[in-house]
């Protein structure tokens, strides 16, 4: 089971669950990140950040693999009504 936060200090740490141990940790938002989610049977995490993106990363190689900028600071699950096809 893996679990995933966002910080004020722009990280995102995935988590064992079970250990409670920190296994990953993404870096590239500027701006605090708001909101994440599990995406596509959890290979993927969405996130959004005070800095007015969206970034899409691979868990499975630890990369940022895709960059939505918004023209507004992104603070609510837009992911959960839109269908993100990359």
């Amino acid at each position: 089971m893996q679990i995933a936060s966002g910080s004020k200090d722009t990280r995102i740490i995935v988590w064992d669950g079970l250990s409670e141990t920190g296994v990953m940790k993404l870096a590239g938002h500027k701006g605090m990140v708001t909101q994440i989610r599990f995406w596509k049977d959890f290979n993927y995490l969405v996130s959004c950040s005070t800095d007015a993106t969206i970034r899409i990363w691979d868990l499975v190689t630890q990369y940022n693999v895709h960059i939505i900028p918004c023209n507004v600071q992104v603070k609510i699950p837009l992911f959960e009504v839109i269908n993100l096809e990359c």
